[in-house]
C-alpha cells in the first residue's frame, strides 16, 4: 500500500475508548503477564534442578578448545610451536572455563576427555576421581570405569562402541586417544572439531564487523536525525486513527490469554502451531468492528514505501540500533556476573541431535515465523495501543519491556531482549509498516541460529 489510505469510516463501540475500561484492560494485562511470569520461571527453576543432556553452551566451548588444539599441533608441525597458538595459560583458562559450565555428571565426564586433550590424562583421571566421588548413578560410573581404561597406565582394554554409544562424538574422541596420527578413527572427531573452531572465528569476525557497521550507520541516522531529514510515519498514522484504540489494549490480554493456555498443551503440538494461535487477537479486531483499513494501518499490515524498500530501511534501522543494544547485552552480562544465572532459550536444546530437516525447520520457526507473530502483535497491536497514550521513546521502552519479559529466557536477559524490542519499536516508529521491524527481527535471530548450525552441525 504506497498511496495514503482513506480515513476509516466505521465507529466502533464507544465503551471501547472509556479511560476506565481502558485503565482496567491494562491492569488485568499486567496481572496476566505476572501470572505468566511466575509460571515460567516456576517451569524453568524445576528444569534447573533437574539439568539434563549436554548444555550447548559446554558442547560449543569444548569442540571450539579441541579445535584450538588441533591448530596449535598443526603449528608445531610446521615447526611454529604450539604456544603461539595455545599457550599454557589459555589451555588452563579454557579448562577452568569448560569445568564451570560442565554442571551435570554427564557433561563433567565430556569434560574429561577435553581435559586430557588441552592437557593431560592425569588431570583427566583426577577429575574422573571428583565424579566417582560424588555417588553418581551407575551409568554414569559405568562410563567413568570406560573413560579410566583410556587414561589409565598402562592403557587398558578401549570399548570403542560403549564410549561412542555413551558419549557420542566426545566418546570417539577418547577412544582414538592412543592412535597414530594419521588413523581415520583418531582424525575424524579432532577434524570436526577444528571444523567448528574456524567457524566460530569466522563467526566472531562478522559479528565485530556487523557492530563496526552498526556503529557507522547510528552515528550517521543521528545526523540526519538533527538535520531533520529523518521523517516517522507512525505519529501521522496514530493522529488519523483516534478511535478503537481500546480494542487493541483487548487484543494483547487476549494474546497473554492464548500464552497462558499455549503453555498447558501437550508437547507433541508443533512449536508452528502453537505461534499461529497467538495470532488470533488480529481476528479480535475484526469481531470488535474496527475498519478494515484502521487494522491494516494500526497494526502496520502494509508496504509502506514499498517492501524492497522497507526490507532495506529494516535492515539499516537494526545496524542504527546496534549502540543501544550493546547497552542492553553489557547490562545483561553484569546481571549474569551478579546473580550467577545463565539466560538460556528451550529452542537452543532443540538443536542438540537435531537432523538436518529438523533443523531447517527450526530455522523457519526461528527466523521466519517468530519474526512473523511477534512483531504484529508488540509492534503491531500492542505498539500502536500506546504510541497512542505516550512518547515514541516510552512506547518503545514499554512494549521492549514486556516483549523481553514474556520470553523464557529468565529475567538476566531483560535488558538484553528490552533493548533488541526497542529498536524494533523505533523501526516501526520510522517507517510506519511492519516489514522494517519483520526484517530486522529475522535478521537478529539468524545471528544465534547460524551459531547453533555450527555447534550442531
Amino acid at each position: 500500500m504506497n498511496s495514503s489510505p482513506s480515513q476509516p469510516t466505521s465507529s466502533p463501540d464507544p465503551f471501547i475508548d472509556s479511560p476506565f475500561f481502558r485503565g482496567f484492560l491494562f491492569v488485568l494485562f499486567l496481572v496476566l503477564v505476572a501470572t505468566y511470569v511466575v509460571l515460567i520461571d516456576f517451569t524453568n527453576e524445576q528444569q534447573r534442578a533437574q539439568p539434563q543432556g549436554m548444555s550447548p553452551q559446554f558442547h560449543l566451548l569444548a569442540r571450539y578448545s579441541v579445535g584450538l588444539g588441533q591448530l596449535a599441533q598443526m603449528a608445531a608441525r610446521e615447526g611454529q610451536g604450539t604456544d603461539r597458538i595455545l599457550p599454557v595459560e589459555t589451555r588452563t583458562q579454557l579448562v577452568e572455563q569448560l569445568l564451570q559450565v560442565a554442571l551435570t555428571p554427564d557433561d563433567r565426564l565430556r569434560a574429561v576427555v577435553v581435559v586430557a586433550e588441552l592437557q593431560d590424562p592425569e588431570t583427566a583421571r583426577n577429575i574422573l576421581s571428583g565424579v566417582r566421588e560424588a555417588e553418581p548413578p551407575l551409568e554414569i560410573l559405568n562410563t567413568a570405569d570406560l573413560l579410566e581404561a583410556v587414561y589409565a597406565e598402562p592403557v587398558g582394554t578401549v570399548n570403542r562402541e560403549a564410549l561412542e554409544e555413551r558419549l557420542g562424538w566426545y566418546g570417539k574422541l577418547a577412544a582414538g586417544t592412543h592412535l597414530v596420527e594419521d588413523d581415520p578413527y583418531r582424525t575424524q572427531p579432532r577434524m570436526a572439531a577444528l571444523s567448528t573452531c574456524l567457524m566460530v572465528i569466522v563467526w566472531f569476525m562478522g559479528l565485530l564487523a556487523t557492530l563496526g557497521a552498526g556503529v557507522v550507520v547510528s552515528g550517521f541516522a543521528m545526523v540526519q536525525m538533527r538535520r531533520g531529514k529523518l521523517a516517522f510515519f507512525q505519529q501521522a498514522l496514530n493522529l488519523r486513527l483516534p478511535k478503537g484504540r481500546g480494542a487493541f489494549m483487548e487484543a494483547m490480554v487476549l494474546f497473554i490469554w492464548i500464552l497462558l493456555f499455549s503453555a498447558m498443551l501437550p508437547a507433541w503440538i508443533p512449536a508452528a502451531v502453537r505461534f499461529m494461535f497467538l495470532l488470533l487477537p488480529v481476528g479480535w479486531l475484526v469481531l470488535r468492528g474496527l475498519d478494515r483499513q484502521q487494522i491494516i494501518l494500526g497494526v502496520g499490515l502494509h508496504a509502506g514505501k514499498g517492501i524492497w524498500r522497507e526490507m532495506a530501511c529494516g535492515a539499516l534501522g537494526y545496524l542504527a540500533g546496534v549502540p543501544l543494544a550493546m547497552l542492553g547485552f553489557a547490562l545483561t552480562f553484569l546481571i549474569v556476573g551478579i546473580t550467577g544465572n545463565q539466560p538460556s532459550h528451550p529452542i537452543v536444546e532443540s538443536f542438540a541431535g537435531a537432523s538436518w530437516l529438523d533443523m531447517l525447520g527450526l530455522l523457519v520457526l526461528v527466523c521466519g515465523v517468530a519474526p512473523l507473530v511477534e512483531e504484529i502483535l508488540f509492534r503491531g497491536i500492542f505498539y500502536h495501543y500506546l504510541r497512542g497514550t505516550m512518547g515514541a521513546l516510552m512506547a518503545a521502552l514499554v512494549s521492549g519491556f514486556f516483549f523481553a519479559v514474556i520470553h523464557p529466557q529468565g529475567l538476566a536477559a531483560i535488558p538484553m531482549l528490552a533493548s533488541i524490542g526497542m529498536i524494533f519499536a523505533l523501526i516501526r516508529e520510522w517507517r510506519g509498516s511492519l516489514i522494517g521491524s519483520m526484517t530486522a527481527h529475522a535478521l537478529n535471530n539468524t545471528i544465534p541460529v547460524t551459531l547453533m548450525f555450527i555447534m550442531f552441525h
